[in-house]
């Protein structure tokens, strides 16, 4: 059916002219194997990619920065919610917007860190983001395929109802 989606406002912890820290978070077989973090920096108008974080929370070559610019950020929360929906997927990417509600443009700063929240925004099954080097894109491509080399045991599959497979909607079996 038609219809419409309001999402409540997000900004930014310190500057509530600008929209929250956005992450995009990339799982392969269920874990952070990278992040690409998106902010509008001091001097800027529009975002500018921070660059690309590992799962342990170091910047990957050819970043804006060497370490987290923002130390109130909780990245192993991040990485668990990443984890969390990327659970039992070869490839995921989870968006998660780390900031305020804009209700809070006008609390103190204890109050606007005691209100930060991380929501996702958004999640895609393959990658659509163009990666720094061509390294790091090769990697990525390893640890995705690998998962299908073998590593796999066929099991039956009492969930798939009867209908599907008389219909032939699953394929050649």
């Amino acid at each position: 059916y038609p219809g419409i989606v309001i999402e409540e406002r997000f900004v930014e912890l310190d500057r509530s002219d600008r929209p929250p820290i956005e992450f995009g978070v990339f799982t392969i077989w269920g874990r952070v194997w990278m992040a690409k973090m998106n902010y509008v920096e001091e001097g800027h108008r529009d975002r500018v990619s921070g660059g690309f974080i590992f799962r342990d929370g170091t910047f990957a070559e050819g970043s804006l920065h060497e370490e987290m610019p923002f130390d109130w950020l909780d990245w192993p929360h991040i990485v668990e919610i990443a984890e969390t929906l990327g659970a039992h997927k070869d490839f995921f990417r989870t968006d998660i917007f780390v900031g305020l509600p804009a209700a809070h443009e006008s609390a103190t700063k204890e109050e606007r860190l005691a209100a930060v929240r991380y929501v996702v925004s958004e999640c895609e099954i393959y990658p659509t983001t163009v990666f720094p080097t061509d390294r790091i894109t090769e990697e990525a491509a390893r640890l995705w395929v690998a998962g299908y080399r073998g590593n796999y045991k066929v099991g039956s599959n009492t969930e798939v109802p009867k209908e599907f497979l008389e219909k032939g909607w699953l394929g050649e079996q």
